[in-house]
């Protein structure tokens, strides 16, 4: 399902630039812009945001032979808070906390642009006080 999501994918970003040109792409770098801004401004006096990895527990992975729209909308349903870093750039990280109903939970921390060491001791540290990982 997965190889299949990435085609439709890319399928889907050709027929975007063969019918509406470069306009689309030109608008979500001026967005990528204002967000990673929104960001270096958030994390002005901080040294790192911290937020669910996920916006909303794991769902079930879409059954084989679905459809494309389905395994878009799974896989987008989930990558609300990680996909941010994908596009400003600030270096993030997942790390485990404790499982809800069986599932497992990610805490995401995202630091300043070019501060990845102050980012993985922060999650060296919470790992050392968390202790042992619970498996889900």
């Amino acid at each position: 399902a997965e190889y299949m999501g990435n085609k439709v994918f890319f399928l889907l970003a050709e027929h975007v630039r063969r019918t509406a040109g470069n306009v689309p792409y030109a608008n979500a770098q001026n967005l990528a812009r204002a967000l990673q801004g929104a960001y270096d401004r958030a994390l002005r006096h901080l040294d790192a945001l911290v937020m669910p990895t996920l916006p909303l527990k794991p769902t079930k992975i879409p059954p084989a032979g679905c459809s494309p729209a389905e395994t878009f909308q799974s896989a987008l349903n989930m990558a609300g808070n990680t996909m941010v870093a994908d596009v400003t750039g600030h270096p993030a990280l997942t790390v485990p906390v404790e499982p809800s109903e069986g599932l497992p939970v990610g805490m995401m921390l995202v630091g300043k642009m070019w501060d990845d060491a102050t980012l993985l001791r922060i999650g060296a540290v919470y790992e050392t006080l968390r202790g042992p990982a619970a498996r889900p």
